[in-house]
């Protein structure tokens, strides 16, 4: 078996990013998982454009997120019905309740309250490693490349105008401003993993100037990163995250795991995400804090709606 380098970049999050880094993408989804199924009842309690939401909508039954269901209701229509591979993304959706919840902000159309059926507790949903059951926090996991030749795809990049506009929904809408435009995300990711300076950011990511110049800018701005000037150089900026930085690990990793297990292709993933603290490649998985169990769809009940 080849050796095995390490890597800043996990391939399958950027595959991830290209299928559901969208706000509109993100948006459909949290409300199929809310129990939305309908054409118009996705449209009324988002207020998206008509033909923004066929183009989605159709774009993920293609990705094979949803499948049309046809329902005898007055006339024929169809509902859209998450596949296996759209609830799996369950655990990336649970780690935004968990960011929002912790960090007492409050988007619009999220449970108040999530009940773990098992137990019968008001939860909130940890992120573990599957072997160890320690709880996962940032720069806890390392990344070892299997084929370190293989690039990762970047992500669209849109216009500072669009950009800055997620930025003004920042206090509701955490999930669209980082998860919903992907370079925000990997430079996030990057910055947790110790890649710290601007020029470093540019090498690994490679990001032009203005769009990374941007993205700090606004991850700055919601105080998910700061900026301290180098101890032995100081021209230079050191970026790190902030806590409520960090509290988006778990989104992050949850994502990955989802491109490793649906997106790698035949020769399996391109990276190996190890535990540090026990050497495991097992995987982390969201579980109730009550009774350890790992949180399906299934066996959560919501609570009381924010926003």
């Amino acid at each position: 078996m080849p050796r095995s380098e390490a890597r800043d970049v996990p391939i399958s999050l950027s595959k991830s990013l290209s299928v559901i880094g969208d706000p509109w993408t993100l948006h459909i989804l949290k409300e199929s998982f809310l129990g939305t199924r309908r054409f118009q009842d996705f449209q009324s309690r988002l207020g998206i454009p008509r033909q923004t939401l066929i183009l989605r909508l159709r774009q993920m039954v293609i990705n094979q997120l949803y499948y049309k269901k046809p329902v005898q209701h007055r006339r024929l229509i169809f509902e859209y019905r998450l596949t296996p591979k759209g609830v799996d993304l369950y655990s990336m959706i649970l780690g935004v309740w968990r960011w929002h919840k912790h960090w007492h902000q409050t988007p619009h159309h999220l449970p108040e309250q999530l009940i773990h059926t098992s137990c019968g507790h008001q939860i909130t949903p940890e992120f573990v490693c599957r072997s160890c059951t320690g709880s996962v926090k940032a720069g806890e996991l390392s990344f070892a490349a299997r084929f370190p030749n293989t690039k990762f795809a970047p992500p669209a990049t849109r216009r500072t105008r669009i950009v800055n506009q997620y930025q003004s929904k920042a206090a509701n809408e955490m999930v669209t401003v980082i998860v919903g435009d992907g370079w925000s995300l990997l430079v996030l990711n990057a910055i947790i993993n110790r890649v710290i300076t601007f020029d470093a950011l540019q090498k690994t990511l490679g990001i032009s100037n203005n769009v990374l110049s941007t993205r700090i800018k606004m991850l700055s701005s919601l105080n998910l990163l700061t900026q301290n000037q180098s101890t032995t150089d100081k021209r230079m900026i050191h970026y790190d995250t902030t806590p409520m930085g960090k509290d988006v690990y778990p989104v992050i990793v949850s994502l990955l795991q989802w491109g490793d297990r649906w997106l790698a292709g035949n020769n399996g993933p391109a990276d190996l995400i190890k535990h540090k603290s026990c050497g495991s490649i097992e995987g982390f998985v969201m579980v109730c804090d009550h009774c350890n169990r790992r949180l399906y769809m299934e066996d959560v009940r919501q609570g009381r709606l924010m926003g």
